[in-house]
């Protein structure tokens, strides 16, 4: 008679059990989960007729891209951009109700053919610092260049012309 009163608490128990959840489920809406997709890069800046692959993830989704200046940019399906003319270009990647966005600015390449600096020469002494200017020709030219010293235990510079002296010495920046 024991086995047989147990045996009807563990059908009960079961029986709750089951109704509970089946009626707990109920009292809620489905949730979607709809994560929006990653682009590898937030900006960028291309001259006319450069191309930049865009990645997204996660990888293998159902996306759709598009430009929101075509003139300027446009964005194949595999999101290859590819920069037109002069401008700026929002572009998008979309999958399902998600949509992600990243800025395009086209520039048109106009080559460095020359540069002058503000100073011919400094003499430096340990630990000094010197700005120097560079004035690119022509004046709108958008090709970069670089600063480097000839040596570093002499002088250092920084990509804004700051010279900073190590040790003394002659050497050309």
């Amino acid at each position: 008679m024991k086995a047989n009163m147990k045996a009807k608490i563990i059908f009960r128990c079961c029986i709750l059990s089951l109704v509970a959840t089946t009626w707990g489920c109920a009292q809620y809406p489905d949730y979607e989960i709809d994560n929006p997709p990653f682009i590898d890069h937030k900006t960028a800046t291309l001259y006319i007729n450069e191309q930049l692959q865009l990645t997204v993830s996660p990888v293998g989704g159902d996306y759709q891209w598009s430009s929101g200046n075509e003139s300027v940019a446009k964005v194949s399906q595999t999101g290859l951009v590819e920069a037109l003319s002069e401008g700026f270009s929002v572009i998008s990647v979309s999958s399902g109700k998600s949509t992600t966005t990243m800025e395009v600015t086209v520039r048109e390449f106009i080559p460095l053919e020359g540069f002058t600096l503000s100073a011919d020469s400094i003499a430096t002494n340990t630990d000094g610092v010197y700005q120097i200017s560079v004035y690119p020709v022509p004046e709108n030219a958008t090709e970069s260049f670089e600063w480097t010293s000839a040596d570093p235990g002499i002088a250092m510079v920084n990509q804004g012309g700051v010279i900073t002296g190590q040790n003394g010495g002659p050497k050309p920046v």
